[in-house]
């Protein structure tokens, strides 16, 4: 009989009815018959030569970014940076260049007057 050599899809568990278990991730040589013929059209394993190794996805290569100098011994570190306007913001209120800030400026309401306020009048 006619041998050849399976491989399962990856994350596929196929069973093997003849050794009594599944397909190995590595694949095994088996017997062609329809029962694994029917397993390569619906593409749950692929036939591999033995020698041959599995097609891996080749990721593209990322640009190597070269590595910051370092500060000449016996100097200071590096103050932080400023901190990012939305770190710096109370609650509620937009970075300072925001052209939504003016417009909820004008929609708040009155602040409340103080004593001395009052008593001025």
């Amino acid at each position: 009989m006619k041998k050849i050599y399976l491989v399962p899809r990856a994350g596929l568990k196929v069973p093997d009815p003849e050794a009594k278990d599944h397909l190995p991730p590595e694949g095994r040589e088996v017997v062609d018959s329809p029962y694994w013929r029917r397993r390569l059209k619906t593409k749950e394993v692929e036939i591999r030569r033995e020698a041959d190794p599995p097609a891996a996805p080749v990721a593209p290569a990322e640009p190597e970014t070269p590595p910051e100098p370092e500060p000449p011994a016996g100097s200071e570190p590096p103050a932080d940076p400023a901190p990012a306007a939305e770190e710096s913001l109370f609650a509620g209120e937009a970075p300072a260049g925001d052209p939504s800030a003016a417009k909820a400026k004008a929609k708040a309401k009155p602040k409340a007057k103080t004593d001395e306020e009052v008593d001025d009048k």
